[in-house]
């Protein structure tokens, strides 16, 4: 589940920042994991690393069904709970499901994306600076397509093909990580990425960030 930085989706990474070394643990394998349903269909909450339902590799949506439209229409409302920074995507994953599916911001609204895939990406990238509502306070630069051709399910079970550029691109990629039992750390690390942590705000507000080694 992504959320922006600085509440601004295409934000640089900051620039003076003191480094030092923490020890972050971010599980790369799933250990005996299994997939229940939610005890209480109205309280889900965000699972957080290095919980290892989020490195589950999602399965094929074979049916969009009433109840996993109830369980949508849940994922946008806490999504919607995360004010400070925004959250602008949420996958299955962060609350314990294995469905291959998704709810992302979309201008003014949120869009379900069932059995997403990406089609093509551009030639042209771009380095994010990309947090996660699973892992919060820590934030990553990480370099990605600007634009993607994508196909998904849309809540009525109709196939979609569109192309994506600017911030639902950019969430979309984050999403479908997700799906895959990737987080946006893994990326970090393979890219050889900056990574920060939120230490506090400043005097106006803004959050202070301090770059931390991982690895």
């Amino acid at each position: 589940g992504l959320i922006t930085a600085l509440l601004h989706p295409w934000a640089e990474s900051p620039g003076r920042v003191k480094s030092h070394t923490v020890s972050a643990k971010f599980e790369s394998k799933p250990k005996n994991v299994k997939i229940t349903a939610m005890k209480d269909k109205n309280n889900i909450q965000v699972i957080r690393a290095p919980d290892n339902r989020l490195r589950v590799k999602t399965k094929r949506v074979n049916k969009v069904t009433p109840e996993l439209i109830r369980i949508t229409e849940e994922m946008v409302k806490l999504t919607k709970t995360f004010k400070d920074p925004e959250g602008v995507g949420l996958a299955s994953t962060q609350i314990g499901r294995d469905e291959k599916l998704f709810v992302a911001k979309n201008g003014k609204d949120f869009s379900v994306f069932i059995n997403p895939k990406i089609v093509t990406s551009s030639k042209k990238t771009k380095i994010f600076f990309e947090g996660c509502l699973s892992i919060p306070n820590y934030y990553g630069e990480i370099e990605r397509p600007i634009s993607v051709t994508v196909s998904y399910e849309d809540e009525k079970g109709v196939v979609q093909t569109k192309k994506l550029t600017g911030l639902l691109a950019w969430v979309f990629q984050h999403e479908v990580d997700h799906l895959e039992g990737t987080l946006f750390v893994d990326r970090v690390l393979n890219q050889k990425g900056r990574m920060f942590k939120v230490v506090g705000k400043d005097r106006s507000g803004g959050e202070v960030f301090e770059e931390v080694t991982p690895w």
